[in-house]
């Protein structure tokens, strides 16, 4: 489990250097959340202008010891000194969804990264074990996945794809998926092996994939690319149900298709 960042009892907001920490963390987890839980808590102690006193909605009594509930906005969401699950992040729009575990029919909000800093005090994160928990529980569909799968474009087969920044683009996991780079004279290659996603880039193997496994690629990987190519360009997710999901995250378009029976280095399409 990884500590808190923040500062627990002032909003994110206020103090410059958590509020930065707290933007990479978010960024992280949208780029690739599989396999991890990320959660958010408003800061304690803290007196704001929105309270409620008694009961809440529906005439329960509110899990929280005192008989004044304070919120941190005026809209009264988010109330103070409370947990609330991060269910997504959107890095490029710089938007996180969060929702409150606690007897609210899971209610979600959507919130730009300002408005989070200013409600929040605290992120925390912790790594699962999907494999065990698969194991343990059997076919569990991680909300990650499905909610990847419902936002994704299916791209006909053996047809080109502008990857446009931001959008999921599905393809089986079947057929080789070739990845033409800015400016890039190699092509970045997904090949199927014994379960696994072979990630490879000309004639160099960069990753073996495992489903629910996440790979990205860009000058970070290798620095010899052109500066079209984003550090972190195209996000490769090898889904638990065997389908491929990219992503551009980088800012300029690539382009994919899907190729049937393609040898092992041809040469690659400048496109």
């Amino acid at each position: 489990m990884s500590y808190v960042w923040g500062t627990c009892h002032r909003p994110l907001s206020s103090n410059a250097a958590k509020r930065q920490d707290a933007e990479q963390v978010l960024t992280a987890f949208g780029r690739n959340p599989n396999g991890s839980m990320l959660w958010a808590a408003t800061p304690s102690d803290m007196i704001t202008p929105y309270s409620m006193q008694g009961r809440v909605s529906g005439g329960r009594v509110h899990e929280f010891k005192t008989e004044t509930l304070y919120f941190m906005d005026s809209q009264k969401r988010f109330y103070q000194n409370h947990a609330y699950s991060i269910e997504s992040v959107n890095p490029n729009e710089k938007t996180v969804t969060i929702v409150n575990p606690h007897d609210t029919g899971a209610k979600r909000h959507t919130l730009k990264y300002q408005e989070f800093f200013d409600y929040f005090g605290s992120i925390e994160s912790t790594k699962l074990n999907v494999s065990k928990i698969q194991e343990r529980y059997g076919n569990v569909a991680f909300l990650s996945d499905s909610a990847v799968d419902a936002a994704s474009k299916s791209v006909p087969a053996y047809q080109d794809a502008t990857l446009h920044v931001g959008q999921y683009y599905k393809y089986p996991g079947s057929d080789t998926i070739r990845v033409s780079l800015p400016d890039a004279l190699e092509s970045l290659d997904i090949r199927f092996r014994n379960g696994k996603a072979i990630v490879s880039f000309g004639s160099n193997e960069l990753k073996s994939l495992r489903p629910g496994e996440t790979f990205t690629m860009g000058r970070s990987i290798d620095p010899t690319l052109s500066q079209s190519v984003s550090r972190d360009h195209l996000e490769i997710r090898y889904g638990e149900n065997g389908n491929i999901y990219l992503r551009n995250i980088g800012g300029n378009t690539s382009t994919a298709r899907t190729y049937k029976n393609l040898a092992s280095n041809p040469s690659p399409a400048i496109l």
